[in-house]
């Protein structure tokens, strides 16, 4: 999963619409927290409702390396 969109936010929490990688589904108001901790591992190992995919599978090397 991906932040797509955030909503709102106070301190170091937030709410924001969450997108899958593969299918593009979108979680909406869900709670993070605004930490390195957060979106290096929980978010890409949150797996989506719809297909079942963790955003860790997604290969996010560039497709022209520089």
């Amino acid at each position: 999963m991906k932040i797509r969109k955030v909503r709102t936010r106070y301190d170091e929490h937030f709410i924001a619409d969450l997108e899958c990688e593969y299918c593009g589904q979108v979680l909406n108001n869900r709670y993070g927290n605004d930490s390195t901790e957060f979106r290096d591992r929980t978010l890409p190992d949150m797996a989506c409702p719809w297909c079942g995919r963790k955003g860790s599978e997604y290969n996010s090397e560039p497709v022209y390396p520089i």
